[in-house]
């Protein structure tokens, strides 16, 4: 690692989503992100472009810290002079697995890179999929191994348009509305149930607040 571990005791929310992203998707988690770096949560991401970087990059505009895990040695990163200065400045702390000295190859970029999923979702009080690809992809892997283990509470942006976000939501995932702040959890409906709320309203910040509270 590289930057204070004293970050890492801090709560955290998580990102997660595709690398290929539209600007929508970008200014949905930069409005999620300010909203946490108002709770005071760090926010805690990978090393990819995309969700990633655009989550991580704008919890530290914004005035507050960020935990990378990164899919590769930390060479990289701390080349970078943005990052080498904001981890000086305790704001930062980056992570990997890698040995520094290892060598990169896509073999094993791929596999680290899929492992790092799993700090990711275990560092963070809840981990939000802005975007994911249907069965496939290392966004879609790791949400569904997440949801399988429950090692966070996994939400997902409820967008009508990325198959993949609603079959996170068909498997477990709880849905986030476009404005970010109510959640709409589906039940399941039977026959005696009927008469019973189809829907039940939860918020992710009173839930995150929960988490720091305890």
């Amino acid at each position: 690692m590289c930057g204070d571990p004293g970050l890492a005791r801090c709560r955290f929310a998580g990102y997660v989503g595709s690398r290929s992203i539209e600007e929508r998707d970008m200014n949905w988690t930069k409005m999620m992100v300010e909203n946490n770096i108002r709770d005071r949560f760090g926010i805690v991401s990978g090393g990819a472009k995309g969700i990633d970087t655009v989550s991580i990059n704008h919890a530290i505009e914004k005035g507050g810290i960020a935990v990378a895990y990164l899919p590769d040695n930390l060479k990289s990163w701390i080349r970078d002079k943005y990052y080498r200065r904001t981890v000086g400045e305790g704001r930062l702390l980056l992570c990997s697995h890698v040995s520094p000295l290892a060598p990169k190859t896509r073999h094993s970029f791929v596999a680290a890179a899929m492992e790092r999923k799993k700090f990711i979702y275990a560092q963070s009080s809840a981990t939000a999929v802005v975007r994911s690809d249907y069965n496939k992809g290392g966004t879609w892997a790791g949400a569904t191994e997440a949801l399988r283990h429950k090692w966070a509470p996994v939400f997902v942006w409820d967008n009508k348009n990325y198959e993949g976000n609603q079959k996170l939501i068909e498997l477990g995932g709880i849905p986030i509305s476009d404005e970010g702040r109510r959640l709409r959890v589906k039940t399941q409906e039977s026959p005696v149930e009927k008469k019973q709320p189809k829907t039940k309203q939860m918020d992710i910040f009173d839930y995150l607040d929960k988490a720091q509270d305890q």
